[in-house]
């Protein structure tokens, strides 16, 4: 039995992106192809490989395609159930809204982004050993420009998050790669009304339980035609 298969993972697929163009005209942006599969499909795969099968995806923009396209998640071996925002909550408050039944750990990722090498095991064995209240995920970036970026310390505790980073404000390309394990605690961090999760992520790191756990592998953020360009590039479409 996998260490995390007790686990549920939410799913954050409620975003519009409008930086993809033409591409989301028709499609909400996690159902967008690359390669072989959408997104969405990406992240399930990627989480089952791991023996994760319960699944509570949280959507927004043409929430019912989703809906349609994945169903219960019979055919690909999982549970899948879906939540809509009762108004705009962001990305941290449907979070909050959805975690605040669950009682217990959880995976929290982004279902419009992909990440390769990425080991969820040793990545919880790690948020255990420390004893987090949230980890959060990090990628060496050579190019750190306009990302999300953290610092940590030599006990790899984050002692500072920035969005949209210059070469100026820190030292560090330790990229955010957005997924994380969750305990309950980290909810007193979310205030309740719209909020996104780079905005409350402050919040965490005064908290002084919140640690970084870097991996080596690709992470594609897929927000831009031209992100989307190299991610399908990378997996041959």
């Amino acid at each position: 039995m996998s260490k995390l298969e007790s686990l549920s993972c939410i799913l954050l697929a409620g975003g519009r992106g409008s930086r993809l163009g033409k591409v989301t005209a028709n499609i909400p942006k996690p159902l967008v192809r690359v390669g072989k599969y959408s997104l969405l499909e990406h992240n399930l795969f990627y989480l089952r490989d791991f023996g994760i099968k319960n699944l509570i995806i949280s959507i927004g923009y043409k929430g019912n395609a989703i809906k349609e396209y994945l169903g219960k998640g019979d055919k690909y071996g999982m549970k899948i159930n879906y939540v809509s925002d009762p108004y705009p909550l962001g990305d941290a408050g449907a979070f909050k809204f959805i975690y605040k039944d669950i009682g217990k750990r959880v995976i929290l990722a982004n279902a419009d982004e992909i990440r390769v090498g990425l080991d969820l095991e040793k990545m919880l064995e790690f948020h255990q050993e420390k004893e987090a209240i949230a980890t959060l995920a990090l990628i060496k970036k050579a190019e750190a420009k306009l990302n999300d970026i953290a610092e940590i310390n030599n006990k790899k505790r984050i002692t500072r998050f920035i969005i949209n980073a210059s070469a100026k404000e820190t030292y560090s390309n330790l990229t955010y790669a957005g997924l994380y394990f969750m305990e309950k605690e980290v909810l007193e961090c979310i205030p309740k009304k719209e909020c996104l999760m780079t905005g409350v992520i402050g919040e965490v790191v005064k908290s002084k339980k919140f640690y970084g756990f870097v991996f080596n592998g690709k992470y594609f953020n897929v927000g831009t035609e031209n992100i989307l360009k190299k991610a399908r590039k990378y997996f041959h479409y």
